[in-house]
This record gives C-alpha cells, structure tokens and sequence, in this order.
C-alpha cells in the first residue's frame, strides 16, 4: 500500500503493477460492502472516490509533489521486461494506490488513519509512508500499531530539510518515531544515502527513529504523465528520503515473497541483519 498524494495507475510502466481489488466491480455498487463504492483500484480518501490519481484540479498545486506518489510506487514495482524505462525493486509486487495527501503534499491524521485502516482491511503485507509530521498523534500510533502486529510491515521515511537534516533524538517526526512499549520500534524508518554511500545533507538522521538507509539521491523512476495538463516527463530523478524508503518496501517485499508466511518481524530481522 502506498499512502501518498496519488498514483498515475495508467502509467505505461505502472499499470500492469496496479493492485485489482478481487471483491469488487465497476458497477455503481459496493460488491464488497466496504462503504466504499467501486474501489477497483484504491480509494482517494480527500475526495472521496475511486480515483486515485494525484488530483490536478485543486486550487493550487505543486508541480513537483504531484510525482510524488507514482516515482514511489515506480521505484517499488516499475514493471521489467517491457522495454519502458526501467524496472522496479520488487517489479512484479502490485501496488495499492491510496491517495492521503493533497496535490501540495499536505495531510492529516484523519485522512491517514483511513487509508490505513483500508490497507490492513484490505490485506496489505507492506505500508509505506513517504512522509512526516512534527505531531505525536495517539490515534494514528496505536493504529500502526495494529497494522504491526497484525503482521504488516510499516515502511516510513525519517524526511528532510532543505540544507541540513534534522536530528531526530533531539526533535522527534512522526510517524517514523513512533515507539511501541520497551522502545518497540512500530515504523521501520529509512534515511537516504548519496552514491558514495554518504548521508546527504538534505537527509534526516537520528538512533532512536533512523532503522536503516538506502539511496535516496538522485532516483530516477516514473512520473505523472498527463501531457494535456504540462506533465510530459515520463520518467525523471527526484532526491530525499522518500525515495529511499520505497527501496526498503520493495526489498521486504522480495523477502515476502521468498516466504509468504513471514511476518513483519522476519521480514525486518533479514532486512537489517543482512
């Protein structure tokens, strides 16, 4: 699950990687008594639709945030052998598109908490969350929380500042920071590494909410294609530590599949032992 500002599922490089929601159908019902009418494809939980597209009409939005969400899932699943572009760490998971944050890249917990709530309905075996806040939120802890020991993987990035990163031992982002009883860790939190194998300065960092790194400068990946609309760039690089935490995703996803029955805490004992 991708809980981000949207995905172009009709990306050429995207769309054979959309997860198909099995109980329900494009018919004006809701065939799988969800409350949420047909969610084919994921739900836009600001809209209140089955569309879960970056949304293009808000009164103001961020040309470069509106990528945000399709390079995400691209880095995670871009499909291979297609001659498009390139291929995505773990290229044949399927990616369930739910848009939380608006077309500038803002949210909040109310909106978050659904789209989690959705997931873990909706059997998610990986969550990840490109995105943080400077709020303690109880209701979204103990929700993630839930999604954790219900077995799913929750993959969040530690964020960024435009010249130095943060230092999160001292100032606590969320929800990357959050910890469960006995310092249990309840997001598996990624910083982004530049090719020399470097923290960027652009990079958050921290003990207590730092679990992991990965590249996160310079990743090249899909983009929103809506060339009617000034978006004709199918592909481009973007940098920070949202880019880094799909490659995490998409590599737990890899062990997921060597062993279905593994759970959350098998999955994040490879990922950090090897």
């Amino acid at each position: 699950a991708v809980i981000d500002l949207g995905v172009d599922i009709d990306h050429l490089d995207l769309k054979a990687n959309i997860w198909q929601n099995p109980g329900e159908r494009l018919d004006g019902a809701d065939n799988d008594g969800n409350i949420y009418v047909d969610d084919v494809q994921g739900w836009d939980f600001l809209d209140g639709d089955n569309d879960p597209r970056p949304n293009l009409e808000e009164k103001i939005v961020n040309k470069e945030a509106v990528h945000h969400g399709t390079i995400i899932s691209g880095i995670i699943a871009a499909a291979s052998g297609n001659g498009i572009g390139g291929a995505g760490i773990a290229p044949r998971v399927k990616i369930m598109p739910l848009r939380a944050l608006n077309s500038q890249g803002k949210g909040n917990v109310g909106v978050v908490m659904e789209a989690v709530k959705y997931a873990i309905a909706k059997g998610a075996h990986i969550i990840n969350l490109s995105f943080v806040g400077s709020g303690f939120d109880t209701d979204l802890f103990l929700l993630l929380r839930q999604a954790l020991q219900k077995g799913i993987l929750v993959v969040g990035a530690v964020g960024n500042q435009e010249t130095v990163g943060q230092d999160l031992d001292a100032q606590a982002l969320y929800p990357v920071c959050y910890k469960g009883e006995a310092g249990e860790d309840v997001v598996l939190g990624v910083a982004a590494l530049a090719a020399d194998d470097t923290k960027p300065r652009f990079s958050n960092f921290g003990a207590n909410c730092v679990d992991i790194s990965a590249p996160g400068k310079d990743i090249y990946g899909p983009l929103l294609y809506k060339p009617d609309r000034g978006f004709e760039n199918f592909f481009g690089a973007f940098s920070g530590s949202s880019m880094a935490a799909p490659q995490v995703a998409g590599v737990a996803a890899l062990i997921k599949s060597l062993n279905p029955a593994y759970q959350a805490p098998e999955i994040r004992e490879i990922l950090l032992a090897s």
